[in-house]
């Protein structure tokens, strides 16, 4: 993509006490992508479920295979001035829609030539795709997104939490999800935002406020210490595995955290009304 601005970009999954304690693998999976163009994605293998690692590796896969596979309709999407704002986030809402399928196509897959069901690797997805207009969203399931707002500072979520009717219970992608119409989607001017982050709901109890409808101010000085080069990934790995965790009975969850930050805008047009 021949855009405006410069992202920078880390991903860090790592498993938790818990985990270690019940001999279970680190069923999180994150990553980031520079190219064809800025995206993040992180997918949380469900803790019941005996090959979610294998789904949620198999999803981050599978979602950088789809970014390049619809990139000329990502282009036109997030790019082009002819689209209207209003008819974007109707072209992603479809694009999503496909992508989702290809993505559940690849659990499925795994589950044919490995063990058990589709059932056995179920994850949650949250990510995001940024253009030179508009940067678009997509989560199925918990975790949480949050923008770095430019023009009013802090950062905001772009998703209200969303968690079942009981504890620990959410929505998996799956075919029922794709079909049923189960995930959330939205697109936000590019010129808003300075920074993204995706998270697991691993990192929450300390990445969220108490009420868990808005970012902490970890999330803000993050994003602008990744954009300035001061955070690495070894210092986010520090971050995820410190004793601020285990001395937290909510903290042996697996954690991923998956960061954008915009670093430099070059003159152009990137406008969005």
């Amino acid at each position: 993509m021949s855009g405006l601005a410069e992202w920078k970009g880390l991903a860090v999954s790592v498993i938790g006490t818990e985990h270690v304690r019940r001999e279970q693998p680190l069923q999180d999976a994150s990553g980031v992508i520079s190219a064809p163009r800025p995206a993040a994605v992180v997918c949380d293998g469900a803790g019941s479920a005996r090959f979610s690692h294998v789904g949620a590796e198999a999803a981050v896969r599978e979602f950088r295979i789809s970014l390049a596979a619809l990139e000329p309709m990502l282009a036109a999407c997030l790019d082009s001035d002819e689209t209207t704002f209003d008819g974007a986030k109707g072209y992603w809402r479809c694009l999503s829609y496909w992508m989702c399928r290809a993505i559940v196509a690849a659990k499925e897959e795994s589950a044919r030539v490995g063990s058990g069901n589709a059932r056995d690797y179920d994850f949650t997805m949250a990510a995001a795709v940024v253009g030179q207009m508009r940067t678009a969203f997509l989560q199925v399931g918990d975790g949480a997104i949050a923008v770095r707002l430019r023009r009013w500072g802090g950062s905001a979520l772009v998703f209200r939490p969303e968690k079942g009717p009981y504890a620990n219970v959410t929505k998996f992608l799956d075919r029922d999800a794709v079909e049923e119409d189960e995930f959330q989607t939205r697109v936000l001017p590019t010129s808003a935002i300075s920074g993204i982050m995706v998270m697991s709901d691993g990192p929450e109890i300390k990445m969220l406020d108490m009420s868990g409808n808005r970012p902490a101010k970890i999330v803000s000085d993050m994003i602008d210490d990744c954009a300035k080069g001061d955070l690495d990934r070894a210092s986010l790995l520090n971050y995820l595995t410190g004793s601020r965790w285990m001395n937290d009975p909510r903290g042996g969850d697996d954690k991923s955290v998956a960061i954008l930050a915009l670093t430099n805008t070059r003159k152009g047009k990137q406008k969005e009304h």
